[in-house]
């Protein structure tokens, strides 16, 4: 019973303690909650997609479907083994220039 009520009180700042420190954490991570992108986790990875993306033998870029199978004949694979999908390498080219404009 209790829980019912101090619960809404934290979240809305009436203890002074909890809204505040995520603020802050927000001002200096640029986030405070959720599971962290590929480009908190692996950067590296990050890159790579980036630059398979801008190189293709006769200019233009590569289709998101291409740089998975490319990932994958390197023995890349995602955390359950398994090549990344194309909206996961869509996701890791947006979260990196998501990360750039917050820098």
């Amino acid at each position: 019973m209790i829980e019912c009520v101090i619960v809404p009180m934290m979240t809305l700042g009436l203890f002074g303690c909890v809204p505040p420190a995520r603020e802050r954490k927000r001002r200096e991570a640029g986030k405070c909650e959720g599971r962290k992108s590929q480009a908190e986790r692996n950067p590296e990875l990050v890159n790579l997609v980036r630059q398979l993306r801008r190189r293709r033998p006769k200019g233009g870029q590569r289709s998101l479907r291409e740089i998975s199978a490319e990932l994958a004949q390197r023995g890349i694979m995602n955390e359950r083994g398994q090549p990344f999908s194309a909206a996961s390498i869509n996701s890791m080219l947006e979260s990196r220039s998501l990360l750039a404009r917050n820098i």
